[in-house]
């Protein structure tokens, strides 16, 4: 299970923002420009902190 995908973000994903807050879809080569900066802008780290602090009473061993 250490393997198993939680979490994607599909072209359909980025399509729906793109269509809901733009009014259209992207062209293939805006979908290329920006896959890119959307793996470097997410903090994965923090997100999962986020969900384990949210979901589960653990004590911290180190504070942010």
């Amino acid at each position: 299970m250490t393997n198993k995908t939680i979490y994607r973000l599909s072209v359909a994903d980025v399509q729906q923002v793109a269509t809901e807050v733009y009014g259209r879809k992207l062209t293939a080569a805006e979908i290329e420009k920006v896959v890119e900066p959307m793996g470097t802008m997410i903090s994965w780290y923090d997100i999962i902190d986020d969900a384990i602090d949210y979901s589960l009473d653990l004590k911290r061993v180190v504070e942010n």
